[in-house]
């Protein structure tokens, strides 16, 4: 496990990625983070397993739900396929 910031945790399990949101409100002011880790997941690897996992949000704005849409957009380009968890 490697912690990208309090907001953010990264998790390998074999050949899978689990970003971790831990925000319960997330805007644009927190996309930029998101979008910086997202693209260097998609860059660094090509057919990526990639699980955003959104379960603390209770909220997300239009701009942080636009990254997480470019994202798969990105990843689906190079064979990679990210997949959204809210668990709550």
């Amino acid at each position: 496990m490697r912690a990208i910031s309090e907001d953010f945790e990264r998790l390998h399990i074999n050949d899978i990625i689990i970003q971790v949101v831990n925000l319960s409100r997330a805007t644009y002011k927190e996309a930029n983070v998101l979008k910086k880790n997202l693209d260097e997941l998609i860059s660094a690897h090509k057919q990526q397993k990639i699980i955003v996992d959104i379960s603390r949000c209770e909220f997300i704005d239009s701009t942080f739900l636009g990254v997480l849409v470019l994202a798969l957009k990105s990843s689906a380009k190079i064979n990679g396929d990210i997949r959204i968890v809210k668990t709550r």
